[in-house]
């Protein structure tokens, strides 16, 4: 997280607007889903990739774990792949219905039907991973997910978010009348500038953003036309369509694994 009024109280002091940018491309990296993991959905790719690049090993909560358009039997079910990697998950969702239909169909544990700005009980009292994919873009008050997160995130452990890039593809190929034909339940979009900002405001560190893409073409491409991966990164926010977010306590992403 870059703190920009250290460098001046005018949030449009292109001095500080600068830092910020730098900034940003320092914590920024884009992943190509490599040869050998073609077999895998671009999904599965990334979410395994995430979690085990960040070694999220021990205790981990997913908030919003139900998933309002997948099936807990589909492979791309994103808390199925990270009960894979790591020892202990537990899933928080607003949905009781969802909740309860999951735990009937797969007998899993630790799934807890709750609103997390509710302050709920759950099994840990802080967690080494926190999990929120796809989430904060339904959210009224992103504020209440912040502060649960720096009230459960272990002082050493990472939180993961995802949320779509409206300046991305996607939100190009479906812009109609002017406007990205949208998700109709969302309530934002939440670029890295803002997501740097809301991390300042709640004394959380934005340690670094991930940029995924497909990976056959591009490698082929990247290595055919001179530039071209460093062109990619420059434009990187035209190109994907979500961010991954990853927030600390600390001002030190810890090591990967």
């Amino acid at each position: 997280m870059l703190d920009w009024t250290k460098i001046s109280q005018n949030p449009t002091d292109p001095t500080a607007t600068q830092a910020l940018l730098q900034y940003l491309d320092r914590i920024s990296q884009v992943i190509y889903r490599p040869w050998k993991d073609s077999h895998l959905s671009f999904k599965a790719f990334r979410d395994a990739w995430m979690f085990q690049r960040f070694g999220i090993s021990s205790t981990v909560l997913d908030i919003g774990f139900a998933d309002h358009t997948l099936s807990a039997d589909q492979p791309e079910w994103r808390h199925g792949t990270l009960r894979q990697v790591v020892q202990t998950c537990v899933g928080i969702d607003i949905n009781s219905e969802r909740v309860e239909a999951i735990r009937r169909a797969t007998g899993l544990n630790n799934l807890v039907a709750a609103d997390f700005s509710q302050n709920p009980q759950l099994p840990y009292l802080k967690f080494d991973g926190i999990f929120a994919g796809d989430l904060i873009e339904h959210l009224s008050c992103i504020d209440s997910l912040l502060d649960f997160i720096k009230q459960k995130l272990d002082s050493s452990g990472i939180a993961i978010l995802t949320t779509p890039n409206c300046y991305g593809r996607h939100g190009r190929l479906t812009r109609k009348r002017g406007t990205v034909i949208d998700n109709l339940e969302h309530t934002c979009w939440i670029s890295p500038f803002q997501m740097n900002e809301l991390c300042r405001r709640k004394g959380l560190t934005l340690a670094e953003i991930i940029y995924f893409r497909e990976g056959r073409k591009r490698i082929l491409a990247n290595q055919a036309v001179p530039g071209l991966r460093s062109l990619e990164f420059r434009t990187r926010d035209l190109w994907t369509d979500e961010y991954t977010y990853i927030l600390t306590q600390v001002p030190q992403l810890p090591s990967a694994a």
